[in-house]
């Protein structure tokens, strides 16, 4: 989690999701906040249930990010068109959600990647 202590992303939140919660013996939200130490980080974070599978908790991790990223903009950092793109990650897996699904998640994704860049 070296990529955490860079100064120059203090700033942005952190979204985990928290996978398989549709499995019996899935690691409990809690347990894995603690196992990352998220408590520790001094930044906005949310650790948010999920089944890909399902699509269940989904929206609700993308719900948060949406609003946390634009409240954790500095004012007196550079214009959003200044990012390089080659400097943010974002990672997605969507083969396992129905069609519908899948093509409201590409459009929000689409519209956020619009916002920022």
């Amino acid at each position: 989690m070296r990529i955490l202590e860079e100064s120059e992303l203090h700033h942005i939140p952190i979204l985990v999701f928290c996978n398989k919660q549709d499995l019996p013996n899935a690691m409990s939200v809690p347990c894995i906040t603690e196992a990352l130490n998220l408590h520790a980080l001094k930044r906005p974070w949310h650790a948010q249930a999920c089944s890909a599978t399902s699509g269940d908790g989904l929206y609700d991790g993308l719900e948060w990010l949406s609003a946390n990223i634009s409240k954790s903009r500095p004012a007196a950092r550079a214009p959003l068109s200044s990012v390089q793109p080659e400097r943010t990650f974002v990672t997605l897996s969507v083969k396992e959600l129905p069609k519908t699904q899948t093509k409201s998640l590409r459009s929000f994704f689409d519209t956020l990647v619009k916002i920022l860049f």
